[in-house]
């Protein structure tokens, strides 16, 4: 006989279970959401070739690619109607397109690349809400303008230097990234954009702190993409800009 207020064992061990999976069924029910658009080009045809960024917005850090460039969190090919697909966490994400002649060619936009932020009627970066389980239709992109660098003048806060190769002579094509802990393992907290022939490169940083700097050869398809260069750690004060950093690919 089972006494007041007492429950059996199996009904305790059923209860624990179900408590245990409550979580993974959830999860199992989530998924991820798939993103499409078009992108257009000034003169109103398809864009045949390039890449779309997703970079998802950080609370702690607001978007503003004219100061410092962050690594986006996905990259999307266009196909040769204009169209791209991508699958996104759900989050809020800024786009950016770089319009090229074959979807071979990877990394940031070189200068004079045609490039896209989106930007909303009031000129501003549009954040695009991305929710799971949802096709996402975001639309037509436009309004491309030929890419400038990133110059010293641009940041308040971030290092430069120039990236070398083993026998001494500058890196073009290698783009730099930042991590905020040594093992550089994730996306990068911010990045530069592609060295010139002269290995010169300029990261933006939002705030001080100490980075851990490595760099890797966009242009070079023998390069391995695990980014295995010196870790070069740098310390520095929000306002401050550190030169001369060399860095070896």
């Amino acid at each position: 006989m089972i006494r007041r207020h007492e429950i059996p064992g199996k009904t305790i061990m059923v209860l624990f279970i179900f408590i245990l999976i409550i979580p993974f069924l959830f999860h199992a029910g989530s998924e991820a959401a798939t993103v499409t658009g078009k992108v257009v080009g000034n003169d109103g045809k398809v864009v045949k070739a390039g890449i779309v960024a997703f970079f998802k917005k950080n609370n702690a850090i607001q978007y503003e690619p004219r100061k410092y460039r962050f690594e986006p969190v996905e990259v999307a090919f266009i196909e040769s109607d204009g169209v791209f697909k991508e699958r996104l966490d759900s989050g809020i994400y800024y786009v950016e397109v770089i319009q090229r002649a074959s979807n071979m060619i990877i990394g940031p936009p070189g200068e004079g690349e045609n490039h896209c932020v989106s930007l909303d009627d009031k000129g501003m970066p549009r954040e695009y809400i991305i929710k799971d389980g949802e096709m996402n239709d975001i639309g037509k992109i436009s309004g491309f303008k030929p890419y400038i660098k990133l110059k010293v003048d641009d940041i308040s806060t971030g290092i430069t230097g120039v990236v070398l190769s083993r026998n001494g002579s500058p890196v073009s094509g290698a783009v730099v990234f930042a991590y905020a802990h040594p093992s550089m393992k994730g996306n990068a907290l911010f990045v530069s954009d592609k060295t010139g022939i002269d290995g010169s490169y300029v990261v933006g940083f939002y705030g001080g702190g100490t980075y851990y700097i490595s760099a890797e050869n966009m242009d070079d398809d023998s390069v391995d993409e695990t980014r295995v260069t010196e870790r070069v750690p740098v310390k520095l004060d929000k306002g401050q800009i550190i030169g001369g950093i060399e860095i070896n690919n």
